[in-house]
Parts: structure tokens; C-alpha cells; sequence
């Protein structure tokens, strides 16, 4: 069991927990996750655009964009943001720990980590293996050592 109680290995509490943000966060940070998040989104659906339309009407698209939209075009900041999030978020975590059991089980963070986040990484794989070039480096993906 987790510090809250309930168990990190659950299928049902991570889908829950997608969809209901608990009374301890804060909701402004959650805001920006959620827009970083989908500011990412845009951006590689704008960038696999590439991979299916003509790639001359894609890069006149790209230099015909109007400033209000360029934003789209910074994918990378908004992941940036998201780590950023990613890591405060985490480090209270992580904190929490400490203060409750006055030790950080770091395998036990590791293992609950990879069960929270490995099924929508997956989902996300099988969806976008369409669109990608590549498939020799599914595995790469699929192992977490794609970067």
C-alpha cells in the first residue's frame, strides 16, 4: 500500500486517478500539466501530418502558418514544462515517503512507476506504430531505451 493507502499496483486506482484529481494537489500545477499535455498532442499531430500529406503542401503549410498558431510549432518547451512538473510532482512524492516511513523504498518508486505509466505508454506505441518510419526501433520503445 501507498502512503494514501491504496494500491499502486491496481489497474482500477491508476485509471481512476486519471480521472480524479485528488484534494491534495494543487490545481493550478495540474492546469498546466494538462495544457503542456495537450500542447505536446498538437504538435506531434501536426508533425505526423508529415509522415501522410504531400510534403510540399506540408512545409507551405508550415511557412504559411499564422503567428497565432507558431506556438504549435514549440512542442519541445511545452515538454520541458511537463518534466519540470513531472519532477516537482514526484519530488513531493518521494517526500511524503520520507516523512511518513522516514525511508524511500526506491525500487518499490521504480516498480510503482513503471505499472502506473507502462500501460498508456503502450496504448500509445500501438497507436502511433502506424506513423512510424521506422519499425525497427519498436523495441527500443518498448524497452525505455528509446531516448
Amino acid at each position: 500500500m501507498d502512503i494514501k493507502g491504496h494500491n499502486p499496483f491496481s489497474v482500477i486506482n491508476n485509471l481512476r486517478q486519471l480521472f480524479i484529481r485528488p484534494n491534495s494537489n494543487y490545481a493550478p500545477v495540474d492546469g498546466l500539466r494538462a495544457i503542456s499535455v495537450l500542447i505536446i498532442i498538437l504538435f506531434h499531430v501536426v508533425y505526423y501530418q508529415y509522415q501522410i500529406v504531400d510534403k510540399t503542401a506540408y512545409l507551405t503549410f508550415l511557412a504559411n502558418t499564422p503567428i497565432y498558431l507558431q506556438w504549435l510549432w514549440h512542442g519541445d518547451k511545452a515538454l520541458e514544462i511537463f518534466f519540470v512538473i513531472s519532477g516537482f510532482l514526484i519530488g513531493g512524492l518521494l517526500m511524503r515517503e520520507q516523512i511518513g516511513h522516514n525511508k524511500i523504498n526506491l525500487s518499490r518508486f521504480f516498480l510503482r512507476r513503471f505499472f502506473r505509466l507502462t500501460p498508456v505508454y503502450a496504448l500509445t506505441i500501438f497507436i502511433a506504430l502506424p506513423l512510424m518510419p521506422n519499425h525497427d526501433m519498436i523495441w527500443a520503445h518498448l524497452l525505455y531505451v528509446n531516448n
